[in-house]
């Protein structure tokens, strides 16, 4: 089933969650890159990814040296898996391999220390000892990271280069040019003689190793495996999320949710963001507000914290129960579809057609915002009608912005953002006129972005309003009250 394609994960702000995940080794953003919602079928699997992260959190407020010495290892652990598939397939190492093994065993053991320390109990995760691995590569047991084909591992190679330094040092001391080069000659048989052992020798060092090459694949992939749950709980710390209650279905809820990437767009305006609380059962919710009203970032923002739930992300709320999904669905303006020559409407349209037969055979979450606006408004707001009716008889999470009026919203819920419906217009409009260069911005800054939930079945009309305050000529103004009225 779909989550999401790219461009939506990024405009809901995901991207700028991964963004800010703290992650050094290959295999932890090789992680991040295919991670994948868990899905109905994998409930259970979910709820004890987010027990884990919890976990974590736990064991970093009681074991902080022990994750700055993690993260310090981390930092050094290099991709050897293309070289350990070729080792399991028969190949032969060569020495940067072969050294980049030994100093990835020793660094194994010392995370598989650690991770013990931690007293984790994450089902997969874990470690196999590679103490024989280093042992192989260290044949003089000396304990050094180094590697260098040594003596120790031929007879035959420990006589070549003896006889290779017999030969170096009499034509150091030989000054006849002709027998100088007879010697050199000499050095080169055994050099050749040398590099044909050190090539035997290296193809039994491979052999040694490669029972070894599926316990040291494994070792890799829990690394990755750790390094993306403590990033994700040390994010959760940072920036202040919690852990989502997550169900099989029943209710949505969602207090006080947050969009960081937002957040932090407004705090660099010396705005704030506006928390939104909201709660949907199956079915449809819609959501009506004027336009600047912040419909868009609404639903961005529900779309983005149900979405990390069914990664098993903490969620950027005060609380949170999400159900779980075998879909989320968002469509919104699609520039992607629209560069490829479709019309808005037309991209519109066969990413409804996907929904509809998601929605037709399992469970979802479906995000529309300001469906058919690419459209003329009689046939927008009857599609938009076919659509609430269509999804009110699903058993997915439907949420819907509309601008349109006349909607039938019988059972459905409906949230209004409040807009200018609790302020002073005439003060706001004297403030407006006052500094007229910053409408815009004062509009927004006394703008009411929390939702409300409502029993009317109106669409909210702030456009006038709105056109008032931003100083539509007066004439114009007056011309369009008259239809209002009509």
């Amino acid at each position: 089933m779909r989550y999401l394609d790219e461009a939506q994960r990024k405009q809901i702000g995901f991207h700028y969650i991964l963004e800010n995940l703290i992650l050094t080794t290959p295999m932890g953003v090789k992680k991040k890159r295919s991670a994948m919602p868990y899905g109905i079928k994998g409930y259970e699997e979910l709820k004890k990814e987010l027990d884990y992260v919890e976990e974590v959190i736990d064991r970093i407020g009681k074991h902080k040296e022990l994750f700055e010495e993690l993260t310090e290892l981390f930092c050094r652990v290099k991709e050897i898996s293309n070289s350990i598939l070729r080792l399991k397939n028969g190949s032969t190492l060569d020495d940067i391999e072969l050294f980049e093994v030994k100093y990835f065993s020793k660094l194994s053991d010392d995370l598989k220390r650690l991770y013990e320390g931690l007293k984790l109990e994450i089902d997969y995760i874990s470690f196999h000892p590679l103490e024989r691995v280093f042992a192989i590569l260290d044949p003089e047991e000396k304990g050094v990271m180094t590697f260098h084909i040594y003596e120790a591992y031929s007879k035959k190679l420990q006589h070549i280069r003896y006889e290779k330094r017999q030969w170096e040092e009499k034509i150091v001391r030989e000054e006849d040019e002709a027998c100088k080069k007879e010697l050199l000659d000499k050095r080169m048989e055994t050099v050749v003689a040398e590099e044909e052992e050190e090539q035997v020798v290296r193809r039994r060092i491979s052999e040694e190793l490669k029972p070894y090459a599926d316990h040291i694949l494994h070792n890799l992939s829990s690394i990755g495996e750790l390094e993306f749950l403590i990033a994700k709980a040390q994010l959760a710390v940072e920036w202040g999320a919690v852990k989502p209650e997550v169900t099989k279905g029943g209710v949505l809820c969602l207090e006080e949710a947050s969009n960081p990437m937002v957040k932090d767009i407004l705090k660099e305006k010396d705005k704030e963001f506006t928390r939104i609380s909201i709660e949907m059962n199956t079915g449809v919710t819609l959501i009506t507000g004027a336009n600047m009203g912040g419909k868009s970032v609404t639903i961005n923002t529900i779309t983005l914290n149900v979405f990390l739930a069914q990664l098993g992300f903490y969620v950027f709320c005060s609380k949170a129960i999400v159900p779980v999904f075998d879909f989320v669905y968002f469509i919104s303006d699609d520039m992607q579809s629209v560069e490829k020559g479709l019309s808005t409407f037309g991209a519109e349209i066969i990413q409804l057609k996907e929904v509809v037969g998601a929605a037709r055979v399992t469970k979802g979450f479906i995000a529309l915002d300001e469906l058919a606006r690419g459209t003329n408004p009689k046939e927008g707001k009857d599609i938009v009608q076919a659509v609430i009716a269509f999804l009110k008889e699903k058993g997915s999470f439907s949420l819907i912005s509309t601008h349109y009026d006349g909607i039938d919203m019988e059972d459905t819920r409906h949230y209004e953002v409040n807009g200018l419906k609790y302020l002073d217009f005439d003060k706001l409009k004297k403030m407006i006129d006052l500094n007229r260069t910053k409408s815009v911005d004062i509009l927004q800054q006394h703008m009411d972005y929390h939702l409300e939930e409502v029993q009317s079945h109106e669409v909210p009309k702030d456009a006038l309003n709105i056109a008032a305050l931003l100083g539509l000529d007066k004439e114009i103004l007056e011309i369009i009250e008259k239809f209002y009225t009509r």
